[in-house]
């Protein structure tokens, strides 16, 4: 393209002469090629002439604007005779000329490379079209579930299944599932939710709560309304029908951000232990906190149905330390006394992933005392359940336990015991009537075996007594004196 090139650089600089004129319109009559070429230059050059030599030529005020010169320039080229064109000596046809061999060239990497990447690109396709799309990345994996029941009746997952970004909808019961990050979530149904990576979930209504080791600090819930981001902590998350977003923390720190965008907010605030905050209106506040309404683990199905039942006072151990027995229910006004030298060991097989413990009486004073029991809400019927786990280590009469009102006009003492022969009794004395009233049981227990003791007093009009052992009727009998 040189020589077009050329022929157009002096057409358009006005040093064209005749010949140069013909060649050039010859090419452009028989070479497409040329014709797009020759577009493309004159195009360039209006544009550089439009955008530089118009301010070159407003620039020379003496020189070059004078208007009225111009004026006069123009009347006279329109008034002009026209001049006469000689006519045109047929052209002899010219060929194109044939386009040159090429010298072969030799590959260099680059293009190796290229064409390795196009085929490995190629080979990929093919392997797709032939063994279908990749599988789901999974972000998650079901750890437990507790009468968990799904809004699909057709959807199930089980313990073990890796769980990817499809949102679900939990309709009753619990999950427990570990992040990719390590971080364990726990949801309670009726719930929406789905994974948005390895460290971050979309919670789209209902209730959850999470556990972030060190290792996943920054773990992250979104809402339609909130985001909450996770300093190594313990919190709880809800959200209602109406989309706003309440945000608990147990222990630790977390950043409540308005908005579902977590890096785009105009609004946050850190919460920290027993500390609370809520996303409503487009607006942050903090609130009261109430980590009562979470469920906080899966040690067992058990332990989830005693939940279930809101006990007025629930003592549990949570590791092999005497210190860490604690009341698992909001009420505050409970005061329990441990004997500091009490052996620890290992409690009952309740299933789940967490150990259970417990303590063990070798001695007469080793005891656990509960204080302040009128401090829990009273039944209007007097009805009351008392029940715990316990195992003997020999069969042979012994006090198991005691529960004692004493006041300026009542005192009434209820006891718990073994026979020698193996079975429980429980009696309950009243000062009013100073007579014992008894009921005895007909299991006869072994050694080293967990039961699951309990006693309901149903109180009113039958003031009857129910003893169950692991579930099973004992003996019950109306509450006479004995």
């Amino acid at each position: 393209m040189t020589e077009i090139s050329d022929l157009v650089v002096h057409s358009l600089n006005g040093t064209l002469d005749q010949q140069n004129l013909q060649r050039l319109e010859t090419l452009l009559q028989s070479n497409p090629q040329a014709l797009e070429y020759y577009t493309e230059i004159v195009l360039v050059h209006t544009n550089i002439f439009s955008m530089k030599g118009t301010t070159y030529l407003r620039g020379q005020e003496s020189a070059v604007q004078d208007w009225n010169l111009w004026h006069d320039l123009l009347k006279q080229e329109m008034n002009s005779p026209t001049i006469p064109q000689p006519a045109k000596e047929k052209e002899e046809e010219k060929s194109i000329p044939e386009p040159m061999a090429m010298a072969p060239r030799k590959p260099d990497k680059l293009s190796l490379f290229s064409i390795l990447v196009s085929s490995a690109a190629l080979f990929y396709l093919l392997l797709l079209a032939h063994f279908g799309t990749p599988q789901k990345m999974s972000y998650g994996t079901l750890l437990e579930s507790y009468d968990a029941t799904w809004s699909d009746p057709s959807f199930q997952l089980r313990p073990g299944d890796k769980i990817s970004s499809q949102p679900l909808s939990l309709a009753d019961g619990l999950l427990k599932i570990r992040m990719n990050d390590n971080s364990i979530v726990l949801i309670q149904g009726r719930t929406e939710f789905s994974l948005d990576n390895d460290s971050q979930l979309f919670l789209a209504g209902g209730k959850l709560t999470a556990t972030v080791p060190k290792e996943a600090v920054g773990f992250t819930v979104r809402t339609p309304s909130a985001s909450i981001v996770d300093y190594g902590t313990e919190f709880a998350v809800a959200v209602d029908n109406k989309a706003n977003t309440e945000a608990h923390v147990k222990k630790g720190q977390v950043e409540l951000r308005l908005g579902s965008n977590t890096r785009v907010f105009n609004q946050s605030i850190r919460l920290s232990q027993n500390q609370a905050g809520r996303a409503s209106d487009n607006h942050l506040s903090e609130i009261p906190p109430s980590p009562e309404q979470f469920v906080f683990d899966i040690s067992s199905p058990f332990e989830a149905y005693a939940r279930s039942l809101n006990p007025a006072i629930y003592l549990g151990l949570t590791n092999n330390s005497p210190q860490s027995l604690q009341n698992r229910t909001p009420y505050s006004g409970i005061q329990f006394q441990i004997n500091p030298d009490l052996t620890v060991v290992a409690g009952p097989a309740l299933g789940g992933a967490n150990r259970a413990w417990a303590f063990q009486f070798d001695n007469p004073q080793d005891k656990i005392t509960v204080n302040k029991l009128p401090a829990l809400p009273q039944a209007a019927s007097g009805c009351f359940t008392t029940c715990y786990w316990i195992r003997f280590d020999s069969i042979k009469e012994q006090l198991v336990s005691a529960h004692r009102i004493q006041s300026s006009d009542l005192n009434y003492l209820r006891t718990t015991y073994m026979t020698e022969n193996g079975a429980l009794q429980h009696v309950a004395c009243h000062n009013k009537n100073n007579q014992w009233r008894k009921l005895n049981g007909n299991i006869v227990l072994k050694p080293d075996k967990w039961y699951f003791f309990t006693i309901v007093n149903t109180g009113g009009i039958h003031n009857t007594k129910k003893m169950y052992l692991n579930g099973k009727k004992n003996r019950h009998q109306p509450a006479r004196p004995g």
